[in-house]
């Protein structure tokens, strides 16, 4: 499931979790938006579920209030949070070892150009880079470097 959709299943169950909070406390809409620091009509259509999304100082107010985690305010426990993040982490850290990869490439690149520079007495680093970078190119299509 995407994290967007799992968001807005949980909305809801944010919403009951903030009134069941209140109702528990016993303590008024009014008594809450005050310790809260946040507007009543704000208050009473997060309640219902109609407030749309919600700041994370408002979360963070909330839990002050009521004396309790984020997670536990959000009805998140432990194994939730890996489920929902679970495909999410799976696929940024994909992308992270590709741009490692691609770093690894650019490092070698510059110590090729550094030193092609040096030894073949090119003008300047810019036309060892761009050697190194040909070279790299004809590496990765699988071509024997010239």
């Amino acid at each position: 499931m995407r994290i967007d959709q799992e968001i807005t299943e949980r909305h809801a169950a944010f919403a009951k979790s903030v009134r069941r909070l209140r109702k528990d406390r016993k303590m008024t809409l009014k008594q809450v938006a005050e310790q809260a620091s946040i507007d009543l009509s704000g208050l009473h259509k997060l309640e219902r579920d109609k407030a749309g999304n919600t700041y994370i100082g408002t979360v963070f107010n909330l839990c002050r209030v009521y004396n309790v985690t984020p997670n536990e305010l959000l009805g998140y426990d432990d194994n939730d949070m890996r489920s929902i993040c679970g495909e999410e982490m799976i696929r940024m850290n994909a992308e992270i070892l590709l741009m490692k990869k691609q770093i690894d490439l650019l490092q070698t690149a510059l110590a090729n150009a550094l030193a092609t520079s040096t030894i073949n007495g090119y003008r300047d680093v810019s036309d060892g880079l761009t050697a190194a970078m040909k070279k790299i190119g004809a590496i990765r299509n699988g071509s024997a470097a010239k």
